[in-house]
């Protein structure tokens, strides 16, 4: 499958250079997508019990089979068409910026220092609004923040597979 848009992608944004327009969607990236949407599901049913809380998901990319920006890609754009009511938010970090959309208001923030993108995140859990982030380290050079997962909200890193970056990552989260 490919998504092609007009003004790109989170990732073309920022860059000197033209980058293509399109995302390809292999078998590995719709399988990542299903893993959050089956999260999701079990999240918002009518019966996720007492026990329930958000799933935070490690997705390592592939040598040589794409860019895991592609798969970051993808679960934005599925995010952003998830059901509104269910989902309001999603939260999407890339490289130094930070980007809030809220699908209620249509509208999205971009954040780069003060205020902490997981700062506001947090103020929105509190106020009881769900949401999901998903935290794209292929550009990042960092792992993600001590701040993150942000609490009640789902979440994604997205890794590249040098080994170093996702171990890290799961060590920094106590995985």
């Amino acid at each position: 499958m490919v998504l092609t848009s007009d003004k790109g992608w989170p990732y073309t944004w920022n860059t000197i250079q033209d980058l293509p327009m399109d995302v390809f969607v292999n078998c590995e990236v719709e399988r990542a997508w299903r893993i959050v949407r089956n999260d999701l599901t079990e999240w918002f049913s009518p019966h996720p019990g007492t026990y329930f809380t958000p799933k935070q998901r490690l997705l390592i990319g592939t040598p040589g089979i794409g860019k895991p920006m592609n798969a970051s890609s993808y679960l934005l754009y599925q995010l952003l068409h998830y059901d509104a009511e269910q989902l309001p938010m999603v939260a999407y970090v890339i490289g130094s910026q930070s980007f809030l959309f809220d699908k209620t208001t249509k509208t999205v923030s971009t954040y780069r220092d003060n205020p902490r993108i997981e700062d506001v995140v947090n103020i929105f859990f509190f106020r009881g609004v769900k949401g999901y982030c998903i935290y794209d380290a292929t550009l990042a050079c960092r792992q993600p923040s001590a701040g993150l997962p942000c609490k009640g909200w789902g979440m994604i890193v997205v890794t590249p597979p040098e080994k170093s970056e996702y171990e890290l990552c799961t060590k920094k989260n106590g995985r």
